[in-house]
This record gives structure tokens, sequence and C-alpha cells, in this order.
């Protein structure tokens, strides 16, 4: 699934930075509706995008790709409107103003075929409701977002499809569901899944505590919001880090305890972002437990990143006692994916690199999740000890480690990637970020295809003999080809597609060569060659 968050357009003028080395994707320009700015929000399963760009007379208008181009979904009457997900069939969900004297009426859309509707003239007069936003919907065409119920509270609601949309607004073409809260006067939906599981924030219904002064307020610790999941009728909260944070004695001097969830994928695992100790934390939550992904380590020159000026404390002895943070998020969730954890030796209690004093909080958020648990979000990236953070795009990958998408672009790009905001379920990613000529654009991340290999020729060297020359080629993105043979490793360097060849001295019997190719980070499937030497 693909989440945005609405408030993602607002944070557009962030940015900076230089990509690096790698390259594990190629990166198209998606342009612009004539303004200078845009941002890909959600991406489907047949690659059609979604997202909002600021159009030739500088209004923010949602936008879907088409034809090589942007196209400009028009709005309720208004100046403005964001497109926040799209389906299989297409369909588009978001906001609009209406038209009015002071354009402050936000009303949720749905956009099919070729026609933006208001929602709140697909459902039945006289519910009270008035549909603000919509922020996500399924491929059954269930659409979950917030708006105002008959009391004048913001509350999450799911509208179910009755029949197809008919060209007069009655009758309803979606029943109205309202989700409830968990206990606080507020909530928010921001995605679905296929199962029909929902998930968003609410307020929680804050708790007091007699003093002599009076009540004190508690566990409203400044903002009591929470992640939730809402299923077979109930809203569960999911908690925040902070919980773990106190319940293992992790050090904790944050005044505010909050969460909130942006999406969730087909298997029910969600991703949202949470407090943790002060900062804020992009976290995972799957099988009852919510796991943080940590933020990016620091660059490779770990002597300019030492203390203020006048500390007198070593920057290299303090980061070799430091353990990465990517190792415990790693363990845990290589537990949830049933993976053997047995090699992974940090504890969650362990020092991380944020944990340094002398370093500013560092900040990562998650946006989307797809089928088979990849997380895209942003993360902030620190260069020196004296350098403002910045927000950098950042992928969670099935290897339990949070990778800068700058590092897996092409280096001479002239991209910076700052926030990834949708993935689909085969790996392509949207967002935006800075494009060369300095303006924030949309763009679209495609991978770059796993390398192949291909075993052409085995035959010995000479009658008889027991030297065995092996060729093949090799398709993809390249750094390596390596063979194995009677438990000896060999290597040779191969870039690109070409040809490569071997040889390795085989025993009398039948000898097991297994082949294969590397990539910068995804490896081809193992080529297993069997050769009978007589």
């Amino acid at each position: 699934m693909n989440r945005s968050l609405p408030c993602a357009f607002a944070l557009l003028l962030a940015g900076g930075g230089v990509a690096s080395a790698a390259s594990d994707y190629t990166i198209t320009d998606l342009g612009t509706l004539g303004g200078p700015v845009s941002a890909a929000t959600a991406i489907s399963a047949t690659g059609q995008v979604v997202g909002v760009s600021l159009d030739g007379s500088g209004n923010a208008r949602a936008f879907t790709t088409g034809n090589d181009t942007l196209l400009d979904l028009g709005t309720l009457g208004g100046p403005t409107s964001y497109a926040s997900d799209v389906n299989l069939a297409g369909d588009i969900v978001g906001d609009s103003l209406l038209k009015g004297r002071f354009y402050k009426k936000t009303r949720a859309f749905l956009f099919r075929g070729d026609t933006i509707s208001d929602l709140n003239t697909l459902i039945a007069p006289g519910s009270g409701w008035t549909l603000t936003n919509a922020f996500g919907l399924n491929d059954d065409g269930r659409i979950v977002g917030g708006g105002t119920d008959a009391s004048g509270n913001q509350r999450a609601f799911v509208l179910e499809p009755l029949a197809s949309i008919p060209e007069a607004p009655n009758p309803a073409a979606f029943e109205l569901q309202p989700l409830g809260t968990l206990g606080g006067p507020t909530s928010v939906a921001t995605d679905i899944n296929s199962e029909g599981t929902i998930v968003g924030y609410s307020q929680i219904a804050p708790k007091f505590s007699w003093t002599i002064g009076g009540p004190q307020w508690g566990d409203a610790r400044s903002t009591p919001i929470r992640a939730f999941i809402y299923q077979d009728g109930e809203m569960t909260s999911l908690g925040t880090l902070d919980d773990d944070a106190e319940a293992t004695g992790r050090r904790h001097f944050a005044p505010a305890s909050y969460s909130y969830a942006a999406a969730i994928n087909e298997q029910g695992w969600v991703v949202g972002t949470s407090s943790l100790s002060g900062t804020e934390r992009a976290f995972l939550y799957a099988d009852g437990e919510m796991i943080d992904l940590g933020t990016l380590p620091l660059g490779s020159d770990i002597e300019a990143i030492g203390p203020l000026p006048g500390v007198d404390i070593d920057p290299i002895t303090t980061f070799e006692n430091t353990a990465p943070r990517p190792k415990a998020a790693k363990s845990r969730a290589a537990r949830h994916r049933d993976q053997d954890d047995a090699e992974f030796a940090w504890e969650d209690d362990e020092y991380e690199i944020s944990d340094c004093w002398f370093l500013p909080p560092l900040n990562s958020h998650a946006s989307a999740i797809n089928a088979s648990g990849q997380v895209v979000g942003d993360a902030d990236y620190l260069a020196s000890w004296d350098a403002v953070p910045e927000p950098h795009a950042v992928l969670y990958d099935t290897d339990g480690i949070l990778y800068d998408l700058n590092e897996l672009i092409p280096a001479d790009s002239g991209w910076t990637l700052n926030s990834a905001l949708g993935i689909s379920d085969d790996g392509r990613i949207v967002g935006y970020g800075t494009a060369p000529d300095g303006e924030t654009r949309a763009f679209l991340l495609t991978p770059i295809p796993a390398p192949v290999v291909i075993v052409t020729t085995t035959t010995p060297t000479a009658t008889g003999s027991d030297l065995f020359l092996i060729k093949g080629i090799t398709r993809g993105k390249v750094s390596k080809v390596t063979w194995k043979s009677a438990g000896k490793t060999r290597a040779q360097s191969a870039i690109g597609t070409r040809r490569w060849q071997f040889r390795a001295k085989l025993k009398p019997g039948r000898n097991v060569i297994t082949v294969q190719a590397q990539g910068n980070r995804a490896k081809s499937q193992p080529k297993k060659v069997i050769i009978v030497r007589r």
C-alpha cells in the first residue's frame, strides 16, 4: 500500500545535500504542472503515480501521470487540490477546496475516469457528516479518511461502496461507517488494505491524578495521540516507542509521547512515526511489536563529526565503542520475518550513535510499505557536527537495514532525494527531491533488475585433464562473479553484461560448481552446474 501524509507538501522547501556512489535505481524526473514544485505521493501496482504540483499560477493542484506527462485532476471549485492515494483501477482520492470567498472549506474527493466528485455528494444525505479528507483506498474501492460528525468532532471514517457511481448523487454510492476513537475527541484514518484492516491515529482519553494543587493531567504528556489499527469493529492502540523505552529502562527525557500510523500492507504490517526520548522515529509494527527503524548512520568521515569546540572527547574512540543502531533493528526485524538472528550480537539496549550527547537529535519518518515489507520515508542526514540535519529519502529493506536512497542512485544524477512517500509491490518508489536545477520536483525510482548468470560452456582444457574451463555471460548490473567448488570460493570482476570464464580443478566423478553474480546489493540466483569427470 502507498501512503503519504497531507503535511508532506508543506515540507517541500526542505532539502540540500550530496548524492553518492552506488546505483540500484534509475531516476525519472516527473516534472510539474507548470510551476517550480511538485511531489509524488503514491504509486499503484500498474505504475500510475499521483501527487501534487504547483501550476503556472502558483496554485497547488492534484495530478496523475499519463502519456509521459502530468494531468491536472482539477478541483471542487476552489483553487487547490491534493491527491493522496491511487488504486489498481486508477481511482484517486484526496481533498480540494470548495469555491468560496475565503476558500476555507476542504472536501474529500474521488477522481474516477475523468471526473472529480465531492465524496459528500456520494453518501446518503442527512448523516450530519462533512467528509474533509480522503487519505487512502484499497482495490475494492473502500475509502478512508477524516471528517467532522454531527457533533462537530473530527472523526475517522470508512466508505463502503454500494454500487457504481451514478450520474446523479442519489441513490448514494457509498455507505458511511464511523470508526470511533481511542477515548479522546478526534481520530483520522490514513490507510486500508485489501482485508479491510484500517490504520490511522486518534487522541486517547487523558488521565489525571489529584494533588494538593488540584487535578493534574497525566498521560497527556503533551499530545495524547496514538497510532491505531481497526479490525473487526474494534480500534486498538499500537502504543509508542516511548512505552518500550520505559519498560526496558532506557533513558527517557521527553515531555511528549505520541505515535501515528501512515500505512498498512497486505500482511497487516503497519508503519508510521513515534516519539522516542525526544526524537521522532520511523516504526514498523508487526506481530504485536513496534520496531524502531532507526536513523541514518553518520558520514564515512567520522573525524569530521566530533564534539563541540573546547570539549576534550576523541570521536574515534567514541564511535568505536558505539553499537550501530541497524544491528539492533536488524535483529528484531529478523525475528518477525522468521529468520535466524543468531548472528546479531548487539542487544537492543546497547548504546547508539544518536545517544552521543554532543550530536543533535536525529529523526526519521515512515510513509509507506509494500507487500514484501519494504518501507520508505525520510530520515535526518548529518554531514558534520556543525551542520544542520537535513531530510534524506530512505528505504528500510527486507534485510533489516535503513538505506539512504541517495546512495542507491547514479552518483552523477545531480539529485538529492528528500523524502520517499510511496512504494509499489514491485519496488518502484516515488517522492520528492531537489532536482539538478535546484527546484523541488517529484521523482520515480525504478529498481535495476537483479543480475543473471548464464553458463554456456563446460569443457576440459585438454583430453583427460582434470582442469575444466567454464564459460558464461552475466546480464544486469554486476560487480563480480563468484564460483565455488569443493568448498573453495573464487571471484573475478565482471562489469555490466559481459562474458566471463574461469578454470576449475575437478575430482573424478560428480562435481557441483555454484556460480553467482553480485550487483551493488542484489545477488543473482545461484546457478548450479554439475560436471561429471570420467
